[in-house]
């Protein structure tokens, strides 16, 4: 009977050893799971800061060329603004030749004028 219970003690003592291993086993492969998922979300975490950093640059590069594009045109507007300055110089300065003109041939008709009267009191 001592040999029986021995026999059955072993077979329990077997039994917890197999259930043990059995145990850590799936404990191990829970711990790899476990493991296999944090890499995963240390990945994601990874990627998503990448993410983030190209779009802060995209959105950095399109207040730049916001920035690029209001200074053209404020250039614009002040190239046509100067523009517009030389017309109306231009246009000044046409009335002024005009003017300067209209005044060369009234003298010159006037000039004619007392040429005609001076050769008629020469006569």
């Amino acid at each position: 009977m001592a040999e029986s219970s021995l026999s059955a003690a072993e077979e329990r003592a077997v039994a917890a050893e197999t259930a043990l291993a059995e145990l850590g086993e799936e404990g191990s492969a829970q711990e790899r799971a476990r493991d296999e998922r944090f890499d995963e979300l240390v990945q994601a975490v990874a990627n998503a800061s990448a993410r983030a950093e190209e779009a802060e640059a995209r959105a950095a590069s399109a207040e730049y060329a916001g920035e690029v594009a209001a200074a053209f045109e404020a250039r614009a507007v002040a190239a046509e603004a100067e523009s517009r300055e030389a017309r109306e110089r231009a246009a000044a300065m046409a009335s002024a030749c005009e003017a300067v003109e209209a005044r060369a041939v009234a003298a010159e008709a006037e000039a004619q004028e007392r040429a005609a009267e001076a050769e008629g009191r020469a006569a």
